[in-house]
């Protein structure tokens, strides 16, 4: 049907092409502000999972640090030595460390849904602990901080799709090196570790000779692929941060790892 050329005129035609643009303006407008606003508590939402990851991240660290003289402790009994010879033995320095009141206070500083084991349970090690400090005990620190890596991954998984939310290809990137970092680190702690395990194995339980220099080898190939991943990055300063790191070495512990993952004795 053909609209009659008195009801559509220039008149008429000539406002609609005034106003078209006008409205599609506002339209367009309103969408962006609606992606704005979006991105914008996309941000927002990263900003706060960024901030779980790092209080997760602390976490590990001072579960760490809390093992680390208890470590001392087993290795010491097993060597028929007091404490101060075992450091001198291992050449290592007396850690200090706030132990598990440390551990306690960031795990309650986390919101209750975000907790990787409960207070609880923390409770249980640090009564075990003021009990004489054995190979049981060690293993418990491990799957502390299991849960809490896997704690952290989930928080990571969740980032990612906040990440994708905003649009934003340098935040990707960046999230890239906070995963590739966190899970280098997470291996390195890993062959520390379980160092100890196949050094000692022979004189406590030799059953965990095996298991400990399994998992060596992976620790070792997932720290040379985080390196790598980290060396590759478009920002510079992890790049040259992560290839000052791959450039180091020939050291008594990167000897110490090759022997392990070949078999050859301590």
């Amino acid at each position: 049907m053909r609209l009659h050329p008195s009801r559509f005129g220039l008149r008429t035609r000539l406002l609609a092409l005034v106003l078209l643009p006008a409205f599609l303006l506002a339209a367009l407008g309103g969408t962006a502000a609606l992606r704005q606003r979006h991105v914008a508590e996309a941000i927002i939402e990263v900003r706060d999972q960024m901030r779980v990851l790092a209080e997760l991240t602390d976490l590990r660290r001072a579960l760490l640090e809390a093992r680390m003289p208890v470590e001392i402790e087993v290795r010491a009994t097993e060597l028929g030595v007091d404490r101060k010879t075992a450091l001198r033995l291992l050449k290592v320095d007396d850690p200090g460390t706030d132990g598990l009141d440390d551990v306690a206070t960031r795990l309650r500083a986390l919101p209750a849904v975000v907790r990787p084991f409960t207070p609880a349970r923390l409770d249980a090690v640090r009564a075990k602990a003021e009990g004489g400090a054995d190979l049981a005990l060690i293993d418990q620190f491990d799957q502390l901080d299991a849960l809490a890596r896997r704690g952290w991954e989930q928080r990571l998984r969740a980032l990612r799709g906040e990440v994708v939310d905003t649009g934003s290809s340098g935040l990707n990137h960046r999230l890239d090196d906070l995963e590739s970092s966190t899970r280098g680190s997470s291996a390195a702690i890993a062959m520390v570790t379980e160092l100890a395990d196949y050094w000692f194995g022979a004189l406590s339980d030799p059953d965990r000779i095996g298991p400990a220099r399994a998992a060596i080898a992976v620790a070792f190939q997932q720290f040379d692929q985080a390196l790598t991943d980290l060396a590759t990055s478009s920002d510079p300063a992890v790049a040259a941060t992560a290839q000052r790191i791959a450039d180091r070495t020939g050291t008594p512990f990167d000897a110490a790892i090759s022997d392990a993952i070949v078999g050859r004795p301590e």
